[in-house]
């Protein structure tokens, strides 16, 4: 199972959800968010906030690495971007572009240079954070964890004519599939259809799939040529040489599920979710681009996004933002390297006024519960699969009265059977009993992706 998720949960294996709960008793909601791997429900939660004008939601973020708390920065500060920057449709191409693909345009490194820039400065001086990204909080992070951000950022910028990003996949995949390697399409065929089909994703469609297992690439909206190193998703994990371990750059994410599940395989749109002869009509990739788009309208618009958005958004891409000229006279200054790093920025972010996120400290599962501040503070926790280790009683002291706490599921763990997922789910409801939690409602991890438990300690 480690082999094919691998070591960094660069993308969650659950769709997104809303993290505010339909019946609220508080005016203010913290929400703590342990090991998410992705920004979606961060992401879908600001945008439906304005749903809920009387709550202000504070949303609290633990990862396992810094890698990640960096990826969720850039999708923040995309997802952000006002309309005078970027069109809500190109912002939604570039979003998937650099949230599930090994390779990426030039144009979109050039855009993650820039951010990258940006970041380096905001997480040095807390005034410009606050300046150029408003929505988020760093302060409780350590110095050497902003130190290492900033690493991090430099990393992104750096030129890497060499960085062989596809030999890295093709050595994962060699190493996952051993002597089955020669035969791999039938393999990723094999997965498919008995595996994800079987689980609820069949939408995802077998040719995506299979290119995506092949070469990385998920989301080819745009035309153009995809050549350059996704460098986001690129970490170091410790391999043995010899009698000693050392750091090994590489890819070291899932290569076995895929960046689907996130915003891919549910919809509010069921035009999207037809089947004639028993096959879906679209893809996974046509829903993600749809969900997407849609959280990044409610975000700029404060109103849900339905099939007449269509047209405006389409108007505001070409009218109302840069004409082609104009934008193509900014990528060649991003490409040329004629924006400087203190470059002032002609308007700010789109506002949240009722949403914050902070990030906390790697270390926080095991610390937080030490702080006064954090005692019984949080009202809904949630837990990936790869982190849901953390639910110990002590950080159970950090949930405030009748929280509710998420647990994600193996679900889409293609590599657990099903007996596997249900000692998983024994085990999650052991731990979950011992840190004064029962479940709300009966979960089977073969067909539910998320488990729902409420705590009742006094």
């Amino acid at each position: 199972m480690v082999d094919g998720i691998g070591s960094v949960t660069w993308w969650g294996f659950s769709p997104a959800i809303n993290l505010i709960p339909r019946e609220l008793e508080v005016s203010e909601l913290n929400v703590l968010l342990v090991g998410s791997g992705d920004s979606r429900h961060i992401i879908k939660t600001m945008a439906e906030a304005w749903r809920f004008p009387s709550v202000k939601v504070n949303i609290y973020v633990i990862e396992h690495s810094l890698q990640v708390l960096a990826r969720h920065m850039l999708f923040l500060s995309l997802a952000l971007e006002p309309a005078q920057h970027i069109g809500l449709s190109e912002k939604t191409s570039l979003y998937l572009e650099i949230f599930g693909n090994s390779l990426i345009r030039s144009s979109t490194k050039s855009y993650i240079d820039t951010k990258a820039s940006d970041f380096i400065r905001m997480v040095s001086d807390v005034d410009i954070a606050e300046d150029m990204l408003p929505i988020l909080d760093m302060n409780f992070l350590k110095f050497k964890e902003r130190d290492g951000l900033e690493a991090v950022f430099k990393f992104w910028k750096v030129p890497h004519d060499t960085f062989g990003i596809q030999e890295m996949w093709d050595n994962r995949v060699r190493h996952y599939l051993g002597q089955r390697y020669d035969s791999r399409q039938n393999a990723y065929d094999w997965d498919y259809c008995m595996k994800l089909c079987e689980r609820g994703a069949k939408i995802i469609g077998k040719p995506i799939y299979k290119q995506w297992r092949e070469t990385g690439l998920a989301f080819e909206v745009r035309e153009g040529d995809y050549t350059v190193p996704n460098k986001t998703l690129t970490s170091c994990a410790q391999a043995r040489k010899g009698p000693d371990t050392v750091p090994l750059l590489g890819y070291w994410g899932d290569i076995v599920t895929g960046p689907f599940i996130s915003h891919g395989i549910e919809c509010a749109n069921s035009s999207l979710l037809k089947t004639e002869n028993k096959m879906h009509v679209k893809t996974a990739k046509d829903i993600t681009y749809y969900n997407v788009m849609a959280m990044f309208y409610e975000l700029l618009y404060k109103t849900k996004y339905d099939e007449c958005c269509l047209e405006i958004e389409a108007k505001q891409d070409e009218d109302s933002v840069m004409t082609r000229p104009q934008r193509a006279l900014v990528d060649s200054c991003y490409s040329s390297g004629d924006v400087s790093d203190s470059a002032p920025v002609s308007e700010g972010p789109i506002v949240c006024e009722n949403a914050k996120v902070y990030f906390l400290p790697l270390n926080a599962p095991s610390q937080l519960y030490l702080k006064q501040r954090f005692q019984e503070h949080f009202h809904v926790v949630y837990f990936s699969n790869s982190m849901v280790h953390t639910l110990t009683p002590d950080l159970s002291k950090t949930f405030a009265c009748k929280a509710q706490v998420i647990v994600e599921t193996p679900k889409f763990l293609i590599d657990v059977t099903t007996d596997q997922a249900q000692e998983y789910m024994n085990k999650v409801v052991a731990m979950t009993e011992k840190a004064g939690c029962e479940m709300l409602t009966s979960c089977n991890p073969s067909y539910d992706a998320l488990a729902y438990f409420r705590y009742s300690a006094s």
